[in-house]
């Protein structure tokens, strides 16, 4: 039961409680909580009380509420910091975080005149189009699509960029390793295909990035990534240099 002579309200207190069973297990990710009615009856306090303090929770990352399910406790989220160090891979390695990625494809094509725009290049250059989902402690996390102009991968394989990565290939093709990436996030409704590579529903919330890798100023990669958004919590950290 709560107390209400205490100073801090009983949503409050709710949620210390509700968070409490979260960070000490008693609560796993992907477990249904308790109903609003059953909170209401091990906590003595109204249901306006709980449903505000478990809306709060969701708002926050806490818990995840499916129409028609119930409220959920949510997956643990991998925190992607966007700082000059662009590449995802690197910045979970350096947190200890075991990452890697499952290839879904591998292809060479023509690029089409979208792609000659974007990395200024003639008609009749060949690119390689590769289509990998990342799994992160064995879980998948992202769906992404990466296209190079060939001659940034000159002789390089798929078993190649699965056994190096993608920008140690470039590097090992080039003698140089990419030293700037632009990206352009929004929130979508993740298509079907993405959705079922993630194994998630079709139309869930999801993050997409759009990424353009630079190369002495030449662009070497165009990437389409889709994050799952109830596994990543994406943040901006500003530099120096984007402050001046």
């Amino acid at each position: 039961m709560l107390n209400d002579s205490l100073p801090t309200t009983l949503q409050h207190q709710l949620k210390s409680e509700l968070l409490n069973k979260i960070k000490s297990g008693l609560w796993k990710p992907g477990q249904l909580i308790p109903s609003e009615r059953e909170l209401c009856a091990e906590f003595g306090i109204s249901r306006i009380t709980v449903r505000e303090a478990l809306k709060s929770m969701t708002a926050n990352g806490y818990l995840i509420r499916k129409q028609g399910k119930g409220t959920f406790v949510a997956e643990k989220k991998v925190e992607y910091v966007m700082t000059s160090s662009f590449s995802l891979g690197m910045d979970l390695k350096s947190k200890g975080i075991d990452s890697h990625f499952v290839m879904l494809g591998f292809e060479e094509r023509k690029i089409d005149s979208f792609l000659e725009e974007v990395f200024s290049l003639p008609s009749g250059e060949r690119c390689l189009e590769i289509t990998r989902l990342r799994l992160i402690d064995g879980r998948r996390y992202a769906w992404e699509k990466a296209i190079v102009p060939k001659r940034y991968l000159f002789n390089m394989t798929q078993k190649d960029i699965e056994g190096f990565g993608l920008y140690p290939s470039i590097k090992r093709a080039t003698g140089m390793y990419p030293e700037e990436a632009k990206e352009s996030i929004e929130a979508i409704n993740c298509p079907h295909n993405i959705a079922n590579d993630l194994g998630i529903e079709s139309g869930s919330a999801i993050i997409h990035v759009v990424r353009k890798t630079f190369l002495n100023g030449s662009c070497v990669e165009y990437c389409e990534s889709f994050l799952n958004g109830q596994r990543y919590n994406c943040k901006r950290t500003l530099m120096e240099n984007d402050l001046a």
